[in-house]
């Protein structure tokens, strides 16, 4: 038997046994690995996720380790898992569709009726599922235009040291398996042409406090010191979107002008948090900057002088406290339209649509067949084009629970959505799970980029 001990736990490898202290203090300590396992009590361990069978053991292939290891599930707070890009997938009308417990998962919906679901996805190939279990469908119409997406190594990025750091001394982001690094002060830009209308969105990680701060439409690569900006080189104007574990703030920078602050939001939710999926959106026109963590919009801003940046490129500053892990970015031309916000309200009594010109619709959902939605209102039947629809909402009944229940764990797609999961079995051909809504599925290996076994605290009342 072949059993880890991790930090208190044992190894027995090989015959041999001996106590290790496995003690990882940074997420740098990465070997040509993968996968990254996060423990409850913060620490982390690198290597690649070899097998989870009824979710009892969690075997672990790490390269120091003669063999594979046994990992004990009740100790592993969240796995972060290697992805690649989904398959194109043809056919149906590209949609998120929210299920009533709180999950979500983007599929082609092939038809609806009164009954059941039909989708098509790249991950689990076609399946069905209960209407019962819908509370909302958004239609995708268009696919935003790629811009970049990685990172895949340090090639293209300019590295800026940081003057007067403050915390530390001042070092470098480190690229290594798909993600950039940094244990202190360290900058790092890219240009990117960013449009008028822009996403920006990419997973977060730390360990202890951080304080990091994004430059947006910046055509400066180098780092500015706020508080000593005038006497900085020339540099044209660009937003900075301040962000640690318990507040975020944006500040638009000109040289030889004062600091404006936008507003400062507080995130107390976060604070026991490791990780998040940053979503930031910039319109040129509106002169608005908005921040989504985890899918929440946590805040938009609106610039009262014009929009502050002169440039197209986007600078990430580490400044030297905790350390990060930056991974998953991608950058997507954006139409201007925010994703409706989905709530587990009761008060929706009737199902009901909203139009891309902003009419809403209310009545019996009939269903959508040959690329129409089909709405009963007043006795009347009326029929819809999918491609002027928002958004479909199904009415507020039987919501479900949305936490996590003995046995399941969280797992999210690295296109963007989760659902619980009782998983049955995952080893190199995939992942065999059950879902309360939609039964077993089989998915594709990479489909997950994070499975995540405990729920995130929130803090109501943070302490003073």
């Amino acid at each position: 038997m072949k059993a880890l001990f991790l930090h208190g736990y044992r190894i027995v490898c090989g015959g041999l046994s001996s106590t290790l202290g496995l003690i990882v203090t940074s997420f740098l300590t990465f070997v040509g690995s993968a996968d990254t396992a996060i423990f409850r009590n913060g620490d982390v361990l690198t290597g690649t996720l070899h097998v989870i069978e009824n979710l009892n053991e969690v075997v672990w292939k790490h390269p120091d380790a003669l063999d594979a290891i046994a990992l004990d599930n009740k100790a592993i707070s969240e796995i972060h898992l290697s992805t690649r890009p989904p398959a194109e997938i043809t056919g149906g009308v590209p949609a998120r569709f929210e299920l009533r417990g709180g999950e979500s998962f983007e599929a082609n919906l092939i038809s609806m009726d009164t009954n059941k679901v039909v989708v098509k996805s790249a991950y689990a190939g076609s399946f069905d599922f209960p209407i019962s279990s819908l509370l909302a469908l958004v239609p995708s119409p268009q696919k935003r235009k790629l811009l970049f997406e990685g990172p895949t190594s340090a090639a293209g990025w300019t590295m800026g040291k940081v003057q007067n750091a403050g915390v530390g001394e001042a070092g470098d982001w480190k690229y290594q398996d798909g993600a950039f690094y940094a244990t202190e002060s360290a900058s790092i830009a890219r240009e990117v042409n960013l449009p008028d209308r822009v996403a920006i969105n990419f997973d977060l990680q730390w360990k202890g406090y951080f304080h990091l701060a994004v430059a947006l439409a910046t055509e400066y690569l180098q780092p500015v010191n706020l508080a000593n900006k005038d006497t900085e080189p020339d540099f044209g104007g660009f937003y900075s979107l301040q962000i640690n574990n318990f507040s975020s703030n944006l500040l638009p920078v000109k040289k030889n002008e004062p600091l404006r602050f936008l507003g400062q939001v507080a995130m107390p939710a976060f604070g026991q948090r490791t990780s998040m999926r940053v979503d930031i959106r910039v319109n040129k026109e509106k002169k608005l900057v908005a921040l989504l963590l985890d899918g929440v919009m946590i805040k938009q801003w609106t610039d009262p002088e014009g929009f502050a940046g002169t440039g197209g490129a986007i600078r990430f500053v580490h400044q030297g406290q905790g350390v990060v892990r930056l991974s998953g970015l991608k950058i997507t031309e954006w139409d201007g339209q925010f994703e409706e916000l989905i709530t587990n309200s009761l008060a929706l009594k009737q199902d009901g649509a909203k139009l891309r010109n902003g009419d809403r619709m209310t009545g019996l959902f009939d269903g959508v067949k040959d690329g129409k939605l089909a709405l009963v209102t007043k006795g009347t039947r009326i029929e819809v084009p999918m491609a002027r629809v928002l958004q479909i909402e199904m009415a507020r009944t039987n919501l479900a629970p949305a936490s996590l229940k003995e046995g399941e764990v969280r797992a999210f797609f690295a296109q963007g959505g989760h659902l619980r999961l009782e998983v049955e079995k995952l080893d190199s051909t995939g992942l065999t799970g059950r879902n309360s809504a939609l039964g077993t599925l089989h998915f594709q290996p990479s489909s997950f980029n994070r499975l995540r076994w405990v729920e995130p605290e929130v803090i109501s009342n943070p302490k003073k």
